[in-house]
């Protein structure tokens, strides 16, 4: 494809030299794996933010590390055809969605173009087949979870490439009631703190407030004033600690579960997909590629709450799901028994090899793994102790997926197929799933 041909600089390189603080001008030729334009200068490769193939910029360098330079646009000369307008008054500050000059379409190039990129350069592989994107029906207020900075009465984000605050009054990817959350949060009686705000099916509203300093007694007391009068589902803690824990009702949101729709209930803590629309395309992609069925033994590992375990066990299957975070597991337990499914919850450090090569006693056949960014290197290093004959991989993280699925392969799987979901829209961020195949025996 023409956006993402690559070029070559035939000017000599300026050895020694630093452009920080240069302007500078420059054609655009290609994108990044991050939507990020590229583009050459006296030998030097140019990343620029918001820039896209084709067009002309004067940009000022502000990084460079040897011969590679990130710039700023100042002025854009010659303006690509395919540009769009941004839709957040926040665009140029904040930090956030990188992608909105980009149409939609292109967005959704880019992010396979990065997955293909990837599994090419670290394990030189390509799918049998590529899955079709899955994208949701909502590209704009898609978004239930989102995590805010307050600092000396200011409610926001941090701007792009920086700890720098941008106040924000609304985010229009969201879908929370910003005329409501944003006022109380101001005037909670902290400088600083990260709060988490979620949202379930039924719109009631959860938070988390995450402090670095323990507050007095009194101080807390005030927080818990001023986050009950916002909601009753609210928790704070200290650095990872738990303090308060205040849960009057109980969020949830729905899942796939064949004859039936399932109910995973959370907390404002827990890990869960702020886009739960492509979330429930994800659960039903990432089934129908396991195809469970009643003989079926299958092992969840990172499983979380039971986001996959519990469509898993509603179709069936024997389900062995394993989980890092006691707190998940126990929440794991309680949604299986809401849903009436019979599924193992169990605590493991899925990191720990020799943890690891312990799950072969399951016999599990196959196996689901939805791993955090760092991926799953151990579990893929043990795969052919545990041997299940298919293997469906989640991942947030294109680089770290390429990597364990060259692993994989030497454990003697191989890719059938994969693909990306747009789970998360005007971002550079890539959520992808790949399906592997125990390879027959010669």
């Amino acid at each position: 494809m023409k956006r993402f041909k690559s070029f070559q600089s035939r000017k000599p390189m300026r050895v020694g030299t630093s452009l920080v603080g240069s302007v500078i001008e420059l054609t655009i030729g290609k994108y990044d794996h991050h939507g990020q334009g590229i583009g050459w200068y006296e030998g030097n490769t140019v990343f620029v933010p918001q820039a896209m193939p084709e067009e002309r910029v004067r940009v000022r360098v502000v990084e460079q590390k040897q011969t590679v330079l990130v710039a700023v646009v100042e002025q854009l000369l010659e303006r690509s055809a395919d540009r769009c307008e941004a839709f957040c008054p926040y665009y140029n500050d904040c930090g956030g969605c990188t992608l909105q000059h980009v149409p939609h379409e292109i967005q959704l190039q880019i992010k396979q173009q990065a997955l293909a990129d990837q599994l090419q350069r670290y394990s030189g592989l390509q799918p049998d087949n590529w899955l079709q994107p899955v994208i949701g029906e909502q590209i704009r207020t898609y978004r239930s979870r989102t995590k805010l900075a307050l600092r000396q009465g200011k409610i926001g984000y941090k701007r792009g490439r920086s700890h720098e605050l941008v106040a924000i009054e609304h985010c229009p990817i969201t879908d929370l009631d910003w005329s409501v959350v944003v006022p109380v949060l101001k005037q909670l009686p902290l400088k600083q703190a990260e709060i988490e705000v979620c949202q379930d099916d039924q719109q009631r509203l959860g938070v988390h407030l995450i402090l670095t300093v323990k507050p007095s007694q009194e101080q807390l007391a005030r927080l818990q004033l001023s986050l009950s009068a916002l909601t009753s589902d609210y928790e704070i803690s200290v650095q990872g600690m738990p303090i308060v824990e205040s849960h009057d009702h109980q969020l949830c949101y729905g899942l796939p579960g064949g004859a039936k729709t399932l109910n995973l209930a959370f907390r404002p803590s827990h890990f869960t997909q702020v886009n739960r629309r492509v979330n429930q395309l994800l659960v039903e992609c990432a089934v129908n590629q396991l195809e469970p069925g009643n003989d079926d033994r299958i092992m969840d590992l990172f499983s979380g709450s039971g986001n996959f375990s519990l469509p898993l066990a509603a179709r069936g299957a024997s389900v062995f799901a394993y989980e890092g975070s006691e707190d998940l597991v126990q929440q794991g337990k309680l949604n299986a028994r809401h849903n009436d499914l019979d599924i193992k919850f169990m605590v493991m450090d899925l990191f720990d090899s020799q943890a690891v090569k312990s799950l072969e006693g399951n016999q599990a056949n196959k196996l689901l793994l939805d791993p955090p960014r760092s991926g799953a290197k151990q579990i893929c290093e043990e795969m052919s102790r545990l041997n299940p004959e298919r293997i469906v991989y989640v991942s947030c993280n294109p680089a770290t997926l390429a990597r364990d699925a060259g692993i994989l392969v030497s454990q003697g799987y191989s890719l059938s197929r994969a693909g990306v979901l747009d789970m998360f829209p005007h971002t550079a961020h890539v959520e992808s799933i790949a399906v592997f195949a125990r390879a027959r025996k010669k």
